[in-house]
């Protein structure tokens, strides 16, 4: 933020908003990841668990 004399509260604000947006987009880009991560986990964790119930079946 450029805090220069001539800038106004309004110019401030509306900076601080720019940059609030800015971190929600960001913050919405990261819970989308997460979520996508916490879905492979889940189909990994089916995956690693129906080989070992058919590994344990055939002991």
């Amino acid at each position: 933020m450029n805090l220069s004399q001539d800038i106004t509260i309004g110019q401030i604000e509306s900076e601080i908003k720019l940059l609030q947006n800015q971190l929600d987009n960001k913050i919405e880009e990261y819970e989308n990841a997460v979520r996508k991560l916490e879905e492979l986990v889940k189909i990994l964790n089916k995956r690693y668990l129906s080989k070992t119930e058919k590994i344990l079946d055939e002991l």
